[in-house]
């Protein structure tokens, strides 16, 4: 399984833990963002942005196993094989290592 996050994922299975380091590719979904009308706040103009989600780059091109982020995981739905995170299924060690005891798919 490759690790497509920026993360080092520890697996806990009742087998014993798996440890996925990040890949050298994070994948990631590109942003359509353009400006729209700004808002007023206490009479000021704020300027507001809309933001779509775009294409997702990092992907393998076969349908190899594959933990993503939950953004990417959402915009790929009908890839096979794709993970990730259960949010109430982890807790982070630190910045960069979260410990999961399941993960989620479409």
């Amino acid at each position: 399984m490759k690790n497509l996050t920026p993360f080092r994922v520890i697996l806990e299975t009742e087998s014993g833990n798996i440890t996925l380091d990040p890949s050298d590719t994070v994948a990631f979904v590109n942003e359509e963002r353009s400006p729209v009308l700004p808002i007023t706040v206490n009479d000021a103009l704020v300027p507001v942005m809309s933001c779509k989600p775009g294409d997702v780059e990092g992907i393998p091109d076969d349908e190899s196993p594959i933990i993503v982020m939950r953004d990417v995981l959402d915009q790929i739905p009908h890839r096979r094989n794709t993970y990730t995170i259960d949010p109430d299924a982890c807790d982070f060690i630190d910045a960069l290592t979260v410990r999961v005891t399941r993960l989620m798919t479409p």
